[in-house]
């Protein structure tokens, strides 16, 4: 899927899992937050939508200082789960080493977060993984490099799966008055106003082979989705759909797979559900595609590739099917409508 605009890229909306909860526990509304950096309520709330990446971290960074938590980044990464990175971190356990694990989410995080270049070099003894978004303003941002360090630590954590200690870590952006949330979470050195945003840690701990305990994660995830769905499979499924939609791989088989099941026993659950995964996809693609079209940001034809879709005639074909309009129509007349 091409859908990637420097100017204007796209982030999943499961990494604001965690926010809702963070300002509700000190009284406030998130979804006010939301308008007032121009999001919609969908961005907190729906499943996987790719959302404008700078009003996401407009977005954090507002929240930040509403409540005098520089590090919210770091607050963010603690609360999520594998889940944010969904399917892509299920591949990320299947490889053979910690580093090309790493790897994969270097060629692939594109599908979920758009402009983002991460790497990881080895040199002598040493690891150094260091992250770089394309659009100045989110890199220049807090929120941004304490998120994405943040996250890096956790998922180098899953995949070694034992005790292992980061040599430093180094940030762009300025130190804040108290550094100990910083040193506490990594439990390492961490400097700050440094040239480059970098985790460095012993090369042995990267090379080590993916631990038998997070090739564990497609039952961890399957896990998560039912406490979080409270059982209903149904929501579980849609929301694993949701993410293999944007990879351009949404068939019963690899969502499947991403959950822990086999084809058969997916298809089997499903039946006793009185549902077929076909009507799972199109319930996702419906939803969707209305919120998509009820923002400026997406053009038609990111529209259709967003939803899965290999042509915009083939979107538009669907769209009618469904509300007995084209979707330039019910652009036309109900986004209007919902703003006044």
């Amino acid at each position: 899927m091409q859908v990637e605009n420097v100017a204007h890229p796209l982030i999943s909306s499961s990494f604001l899992e965690g926010l809702s909860d963070f300002v509700l526990e000190r009284g406030g509304d998130p979804e006010d937050y939301a308008r007032r950096v121009g999001l919609s309520r969908a961005a907190l709330h729906a499943d996987n939508l790719l959302v404008p990446y700078l009003e996401h971290t407009h977005l954090l960074e507002l929240v930040a200082r509403e409540y005098d938590t520089p590090w919210l980044g770091l607050e963010m990464a603690r609360r999520q789960s594998v889940a944010v990175f969904g399917p892509l971190f299920a591949l990320m356990t299947r490889s053979e080493t910690v580093e090309e694990g790493f790897y994969l989410l270097a060629r692939h995080l594109n599908i979920c977060v758009q402009n983002l270049d991460i790497q990881i070099h080895l040199n002598d003894d040493l690891a150094v993984f260091s992250a770089m978004a394309r659009n100045s303003a989110i890199d220049n941002s807090t929120t941004f490099q304490d998120h994405a360090m943040g996250l890096a630590w956790q998922n180098m954590q899953i995949l070694y799966g034992d005790k292992c200690n980061l040599r430093a870590v180094y940030f762009r952006h300025e130190a804040p008055a108290d550094t100990s949330v910083y040193t506490r979470f990594f439990r390492c050195p961490v400097a700050f106003n440094h040239p480059n945003l970098e985790l460095v840690a012993d090369a042995r701990y990267v090379l080590a082979p993916i631990a038998e305990s997070a090739r564990q994660i497609p039952h961890l995830l399957r896990q998560h989705l039912q406490e979080k769905h409270q059982g209903k499979l149904t929501e579980q499924v849609k929301q694993i759909i949701s993410h293999h939609l944007i990879m351009g791989d949404c068939s019963i088989h690899t969502v499947a797979t991403a959950m822990g099941f086999s084809t058969r026993t997916l298809q089997r659950h499903l039946q006793e559900q009185q549902a077929t995964f076909q009507q799972l996809v199109e319930e996702v693609r419906r939803q969707q595609a209305l919120e998509y079209l009820s923002s400026h940001y997406y053009r038609l034809t990111d529209i259709a590739a967003l939803l899965g879709y290999s042509e915009l005639s083939a979107f538009t074909r669907s769209f009618k099917r469904w509300f007995g309009i084209s979707p330039q129509r019910w652009r036309q007349e109900w986004v209007p409508s919902r703003a006044s």
